[in-house]
C-alpha cells in the first residue's frame, strides 16, 4: 500500500512538473526550482496557482520574465506559498500580485518583497476583512464579521467544549485587528480631547485601560491599500 501511495505521489508530481514545463517564461527552470523546493506531497497544491499565473501573463511578458531574476525571486517566494494555500482564492491573489509585479526592477524588489511577505503572514479572512474595512468602514465590517453575543444564562448553559468554542470565535475579531494593526495595514482613530467636557472630565477621552485616547474605529492605511491593489 505505502508503495502505491509513493507511486501515485511521483505521477501526480510528475505531472505538474510538465504543466510548469509548458508555461513559456518557466520552461525547464521552473521543473527544475520546484523539483528543488517543493516536497513532492504539495506538489498538486500549485497547479491553480499555475493556472491563473500563466492566464494573466502574456507570451511576450513570460519570455522576458524568465531573464527578469527579481522576478524569479518573487516566483520562488510565490511557489512556497502556493504550497501552503488552503483556497483557490489565495492562488488567485499570488498570481494577481506576480503579474502586477512583472516590471519588477532592483529599485522596487525591496518593497515588493516585503509586501509578498506580509500577505504570506495573513489569513484569507484577515484580507477579507481589509477589503471590508477600505469598502464598507470599521462598524459596518465589524458588525459583519464579528462573532453574536449571548446572555450571560445561556452561556452558562454551554458544555465545556461549547464554551470553548463560542471563546474562541469571541477572540477572533480583536485577533484580526491585531494582526492588520500589526503589519500597518489599518490605522486606528481615536478619539480627541473635547474641552466642552470641562476641566473636571479632561481626560475622558482616555482609555482607563491603556492611558491612551480611545479607539473610535479603524481605517485602512496606505500600506492596507496598497495591498489590496497588488492582490485584486
Amino acid at each position: 500500500m505505502a508503495d502505491l501511495e509513493n507511486n501515485a505521489v511521483d505521477v501526480r508530481a510528475s505531472l505538474y512538473k510538465g504543466i510548469a514545463g509548458a508555461i513559456p517564461f518557466a520552461g525547464p527552470s521552473l521543473s527544475e526550482i520546484i523539483s528543488t523546493i517543493i516536497p513532492n506531497q504539495r506538489i498538486d497544491r500549485i497547479a491553480s496557482f499555475l493556472k491563473y499565473l500563466n492566464e494573466r501573463l502574456n507570451t511576450l511578458e513570460q519570455d522576458s520574465l524568465k531573464n527578469n531574476k527579481y522576478f524569479i525571486d518573487l516566483f520562488e517566494d510565490g511557489l512556497i506559498q502556493a504550497t501552503r494555500a488552503l483556497s483557490d482564492q489565495r492562488n488567485k491573489y499570488l498570481a494577481v500580485f506576480l503579474s502586477k509585479s512583472k516590471n519588477i526592477n532592483e529599485s522596487n524588489h525591496t518593497s515588493k518583497k516585503k509586501l509578498f511577505h506580509i500577505l504570506q503572514e495573513l489569513t484569507d479572512q484577515d484580507v477579507e476583512i481589509l477589503k471590508d474595512i477600505r469598502d464598507e468602514g470599521h462598524w459596518r465590517t465589524k458588525n459583519k464579521h464579528i462573532a453574536p453575543s449571548i446572555s450571560i444564562g445561556d452561556y452558562k448553559k454551554l458544555t465545556t467544549e461549547e464554551e470553548y468554542e463560542h471563546d474562541l470565535n469571541s477572540s477572533l475579531w480583536n485577533s484580526h485587528i491585531n494582526t492588520l494593526e500589526r503589519f500597518n495595514l489599518i490605522i486606528a482613530e481615536r478619539e480627541m480631547l473635547n474641552i466642552e467636557y470641562g476641566i473636571e472630565n479632561i481626560n475622558e477621552h482616555l482609555d482607563d485601560k491603556t492611558g491612551l485616547p480611545k479607539i473610535n474605529g479603524y481605517s485602512y492605511s496606505i500600506l492596507g491599500k496598497s495591498l489590496l491593489n497588488s492582490i485584486i
